[in-house]
């Protein structure tokens, strides 16, 4: 079995389709299907297209679909390529007798080769045309992007809550990558502030990906009216931003090529653990009404590949994620409630709120001097809760102090 190009990427261990029986045959020659519909074992609509053959087996590209976007590919609104482009997909290999799939591989269009795909702009019925798509062209990568994809857009609208329910998480997520760098430069400045200073500039959004693209955050002391300015080292912020932004992209390139090796386990959530805390609220689940979300952004040293996250791979990232944060961890932030009666504080950690409970006398003694906006780093044991997480405290460490 020899085609012209295959992944360089080990073959995912689970099938998501038994067979490509085609459902709607769009496009075949010689009563043989080009390309067609079919769908997975969990009924997800597919488009498959043939990119090559050799004996008895043949070669496809297999990309998630819905009715939307096969009725704008046959009025001639998009083209072939663009309906197949979706933020992942994969490679079969399949059995040109009874279509049963032999093995896939979970890629997406950036790793296909152009000679592979469609030609650009070429429509499915209309015969020479070219479909000019509406694109926007930038000098360079935004700082960083989230862009969600898939889910049943129709009139190239989206319903109102799911960009509200979207637009939250992302910047939840965001506050969570750059607030505590910002908070380390920073003298007694508590969150409300911080949101009134941090100004995260963002592009015009493009709805019908709904494509969220931001700029470096700035500090803006003028959105304070006050004559007490807070105490803050705005270069030193503005370093500790780049430092987090750096650290976030870096870890997405593990997470990519570690699901792309099958090697979404343990040892890469504790490797990527802030990471996972910012990308999981955000990573789509099988209801949600998005079916994948992908993570860019512009490198300071070299150019990278983006991260994307479907519903069934995020449920695994997921799992992993609520694994590492029960294990033995460090986390650090601002004290913002302090209850020296029951030996506890609870303090902003990154984007949660987490109540860490003193388990030794010195321990105790120390919460009895602490006091709201000091900033902590804590090590210990995490419990996973309906409202505010706890930790059992092993270390306890504020102004280079460490109680153990």
């Amino acid at each position: 079995m020899t085609f012209d190009w295959m992944p360089d990427v080990v073959a995912d261990g689970f099938l998501a389709f038994g067979n490509l029986r085609p459902q709607e045959i769009l496009y075949k020659i010689d009563d043989e299907p080009l390309l067609f519909t079919s769908s997975t074992r969990r009924d997800l609509l597919v488009l498959c297209y043939k990119t090559d053959s050799d004996e008895s087996l043949s070669q496809y590209i297999v990309s998630p679909t819905n009715s939307a976007i096969i009725d704008r590919m046959r009025s001639g609104n998009i083209s072939l390529r663009s309906a197949l482009s979706q933020p992942w997909l994969w490679v079969a290999e399949v059995d040109d007798d009874n279509f049963d799939v032999r093995a896939t591989w979970t890629s997406n269009p950036n790793n296909i080769p152009d000679t592979i795909l469609p030609k650009p702009g070429r429509s499915l019925f209309h015969a020479g045309s070219i479909i000019v798509e509406r694109t926007v062209v930038r000098d360079k990568e935004a700082y960083l992007s989230v862009k969600f994809r898939g889910g049943d857009i129709r009139n190239g609208t989206i319903p109102f809550w799911v960009i509200k329910n979207a637009l939250d998480e992302v910047y939840h997520s965001l506050w969570g990558i750059f607030a505590p760098s910002i908070k380390r430069a920073t003298k007694n400045v508590n969150d409300k502030v911080m949101r009134r200073i941090v100004n995260i500039p963002t592009h015009e959004m493009a709805h019908a990906s709904l494509l969220i693209e931001i700029e470096r955050p700035e500090i803006d002391l003028s959105a304070i009216r006050s004559n007490n300015s807070p105490d803050i080292n705005i270069d030193g912020a503005m370093s500790n931003i780049d430092q987090a932004h750096k650290a976030f992209l870096n870890s997405t390139q593990i997470i990519r090529d570690a699901m792309q090796r099958g090697r979404v386990n343990e040892q890469l959530a504790e490797t990527t653990l802030d990471a996972m805390e910012v990308v999981a609220p955000i990573i789509p689940r099988r209801n949600s009404f998005f079916e994948a979300v992908e993570i860019n952004g512009r490198h300071p040293e070299k150019v990278i590949r983006p991260l994307i996250i479907n519903a069934e791979q995020g449920n695994m990232i997921r799992e992993i994620y609520e694994g590492a944060r029960s294990a033995l961890r460090t986390i650090e932030g601002e004290i913002f409630l302090v209850n020296s009666r029951s030996f506890q504080f609870t303090m902003t950690a990154g984007v949660r709120a987490i109540t860490c409970v003193a388990t030794t006398d010195e321990q105790r003694a120390r919460i009895a001097t602490l006091q709201s906006g000091d900033w902590a780093v804590v090590r210990g044991y995490l419990k996973t809760r309906t409202q505010r997480d706890l930790m059992q405290i092993q270390t306890l460490t504020v102004d280079g102090l460490t109680t153990a």
